[in-house]
């Protein structure tokens, strides 16, 4: 019996130390994809404990004008307000070319990627508003934060503002 509990913990220290040397030796590529992901499933879950957990205090999107305090603003309405018929956050964003085109130059970095934003769940779901987005990332005490955007839609067209 003591064996056997050797055993597990041996195979889960070495899947934790696996992992961790898997992150550590990532690709700032690699991290940037990541972020974007941890973006879209912080979005997708509506919780405001995780709201735009990788952009810059200082962040600016160029196309609209939009800021930091901005956008989490429209973030938060958008989970109070879009909501399903069993009350479920209607809205989802997906990422499907996941980091698309990641350049790096020491600690800056570029990242052209497409975004959908959709409505409903299953079968109904809708592209409400698909665009091309080019951000600016940069590398702080070790970690990389949106600094810049801008974007142009591909498709549909971006939800109406709540305060317009």
């Amino acid at each position: 019996m003591k064996r056997v509990l050797l055993l597990v913990i041996v195979v889960v220290a070495a899947v934790g130390g696996g992992r961790a040397l898997y992150h550590a030796l990532a690709s700032d590529q690699t991290r940037i994809g990541w972020l974007l992901q941890e973006e879209a499933a912080a979005f997708n879950a509506a919780s405001v404990l995780n709201v735009m957990p990788h952009f810059a205090t200082d962040y600016r999107d160029d196309t609209v004008g939009v800021d930091t305090q901005m956008l989490r603003g429209g973030v938060v309405w958008a989970w109070q307000n879009e909501r399903d018929a069993r009350g479920q956050f209607a809205w989802r964003l997906e990422l499907p070319e996941g980091a698309g085109e990641v350049s790096v130059d020491g600690d800056a970095a570029t990242a052209v990627f497409p975004l959908q934003l959709w409505k409903g769940g299953g079968d109904a779901a809708q592209v409400v508003w698909g665009l091309r987005v080019h951000a600016k990332l940069h590398r702080r005490d070790g970690e990389w934060w949106i600094e810049r955007s801008s974007h142009e839609t591909i498709a549909g067209k971006a939800p109406r503002a709540p305060l317009k």
